[in-house]
Order: C-alpha cells, then structure tokens, then sequence
C-alpha cells in the first residue's frame, strides 16, 4: 500500500469504530448493553482514537513505516472489535481472551517501536515520542487483559484497573502523539522551541509518573499531575499560537477547540489530585469520568489528531528543510542558479557550472 492508501485505510478504520462506538452508547442508553461511562471512554481508544493516532504518525514521517507496522495497522480494526466483544462480557476467563489479541497487537507495535528506538545514530525528538505512545499501548492493553480476567492486583480494584488502562491510551498514547506532532510542526514552521520541546517530553513521559504514584506515594501522584497539567497547557498554548501559521482552516478551529478543552479537563484533573491527597470529596471517580475523562478524550485528544490529520493532507512537511533552515531559506537555497544581468543575458555563481552551457546561455 502506498502512504496515502494506509492513511485511508486508518481514517475508515476510525469512522467505522465511531459508527460502531455510537451504537454502543445508545444500546447503553436504552439499558440493552452493561457499559458505564468508563467503558464507553476506554472502548472509544481502540477503536477510533489508536487507528486516528497511526495515522497521523504516517502522515508526520511521510512514510507507511516497515512492514510489521503495516501488517500491525492492518489487523488493528480486528483486535479492536474483540475489545468490543471483551467489555459485552462478564469478567473472566473468555472476556479475557477476548482482549488478548488487542494485547498482541499492542506488543507488535511496541516491537515496531523498539526497532526505531535502538537504531543506531541520533533520533529526533519527535520521533522517539511517538515510539514512546506505542509503549504506552502495550500498558494500557495489560490493564485492559486484568480487568477483563477479573484478577485484580491488590490493592487495585475496579474502576482503578480499567481507569488505569484509559489513562495510557488517551494521557499516554494520545498525548504523546498530539506532543510530537505539535513539536515537529512548529519546529518546521516556527524554529525549535526549548519550552515546547520541554513540555512535549514531559507530556509523554509523565503518565508514567502519575502511575507509579498511585502505587507508591499520593505525593508523586500530586507532583506529577500538577507537573502535566502545566505541560500540557504550555503545550496548548503552542497549539493555539501554530494555528496563526496552518494552511486549513477547519483544522484551525479543531485545534483552538481541542486547546481550549484541554485546559478545563487539567483543571479538574489538579483539583482531583488534591482532594485524593487531602482524602477529601471533591471530585469522586465517576465524576472525574464523566467530567475529565470526557474533555481528555472526547474532546482534547480526538479534536488534536483530527485537527492535525487534517493539515498535514493540506500541507505536508518538507522532508528535506530543517529548524535552522525554514522553507523559505530552503527554496532560495535550491532557487535556479541562473539569474539575469542588465544586459539580458544570464549568469552562473563563480563556483557553479551550468550543466547545459547552450540553455543556460543562449538559448533563451
């Protein structure tokens, strides 16, 4: 498949998971399926929001990757639809099964990742995040596997297990995504940037503290949740300046939306922190859910990748330029090395030697 067709490939992938995402919240509505609120959020990453963020790593790196992570993309849809299946069921031993092929496909593309990450040679920063989303898959998709066994490591019991595995598909995958794509954007059109280069590292690699500390110490929970909501609002406001400088216009107001949410669900996201560390009230889990969950996932992530989907199909980035060469300095770089004189005829820099003298000389 070409790079164009793969990306199709992903985008109908997506549309028919939101097809199939919707009838699950209206059987839920009716009362003919048993799926909450955080089920409905988790069941909505494998199937529209993981095949949104492949595709958007194909359209940032111009390329349809190696095979395995064509062969990956492809089964993606399959795996999801189990995860359908796995959440329709009690908790057990066939939910559990059920889930497992997700957990197969998320090794896969951890294993696409490690490839990336152990290559010899510097990688860019960019890049090495959106290996680091695949890893946060692999998590998400174990939590996703024990929760559906029904097995609960103490003192994790449901919702923590299955939250745990919403948290890495929309605060790690989906963050870490939207925070290279956002990087390498502004990096092409706007220069490098130490702040947003700061905050973007620290989008993806912060859900992991957040989750060590909800196993060791509510007081790294508190640091690491009061340390993304900074970062992702650093992050945000990079977002909202870029959307001065995009080609399409339906992406700009998908990206202004998407940062304008995103701000209200790190608010109540810090103000949960701190009632869990004051063992207060406040904010309860299915409020979180509700609440956060839904400006996170429905609302940040999803409006980003589609935002960001959308300008690269308008504008592609240019492989070839780089942060210290922007395009402009890079078009006048390889601008035609003939130039015309007051006399009419044409001339070569003296270091340049025109590769057919008659046609650069004469025959004009």
């Amino acid at each position: 498949m070409s790079v164009t067709s793969e990306r199709s490939w992903a985008v109908a992938s997506s549309v028919g998971g939101a097809f199939v995402w919707a009838a699950l919240a209206c059987l839920s509505g009716l009362g003919f399926a048993r799926l909450g609120i955080i089920e409905l959020l988790f069941v909505f990453a494998p199937v529209v929001i993981v095949p949104l963020g492949l595709a958007l790593g194909e359209a940032l790196e111009c390329t349809s990757g190696t095979p395995l992570d064509r062969w990956t993309r492809t089964v993606q849809p399959a795996a999801a639809l189990l995860v359908v299946a796995a959440l329709l069921r009690p908790p057990g031993i066939e939910a559990a099964a059920l889930a497992i092929p997700y957990l197969c496909f998320s090794l896969l593309a951890a294993l696409s990742a490690g490839t990336v990450l152990f290559q010899s040679g510097r990688q860019p920063v960019h890049r090495l995040l959106l290996q680091v989303a695949k890893l946060d898959l692999v998590i998400g998709s174990s939590w996703l596997v024990l929760s559906r066994s029904g097995l609960h490591l103490s003192p994790f019991q449901e919702p923590i297990v299955l939250l745990t595995a919403v948290h890495f598909h929309y605060t790690g995958f989906g963050l870490a995504t939207i925070a290279a794509v956002t990087l390498r954007v502004a990096e092409q059109r706007r220069g490098r940037s130490i702040i947003l280069r700061s905050a973007a590292i620290l989008v993806a690699v912060l859900p992991f503290l957040i989750a060590a500390g909800f196993v060791f110490s509510l007081t790294l929970k508190l640091v690491s949740v009061a340390a993304l909501s900074i970062s992702v609002t650093v992050l945000a406001v990079g977002i909202v300046f870029l959307t001065i400088h995009l080609h399409s216009r339906i992406a700009r107001i998908y990206l202004r939306a998407a940062s304008a949410v995103v701000l209200l669900g790190m608010v109540l996201a810090t103000v949960y922190a701190i009632s869990d560390y004051l063992q207060r009230d406040w904010l309860v889990i299915p409020q979180m859910a509700a609440t956060h969950g839904v400006l996170n996932g429905l609302g940040f992530v999803l409006l980003a990748l589609l935002g960001w989907l959308i300008e690269l199909d308008a504008a592609p980035l240019a492989l070839e330029s780089t942060p210290a060469e922007p395009k402009a300095l890079t078009a006048r770089k390889f601008a035609p090395l003939v130039r015309p004189l007051s006399s009419g005829r044409a001339s070569l820099p003296t270091n340049e030697h025109p590769k057919f003298p008659a046609l650069d000389f004469y025959d004009r």
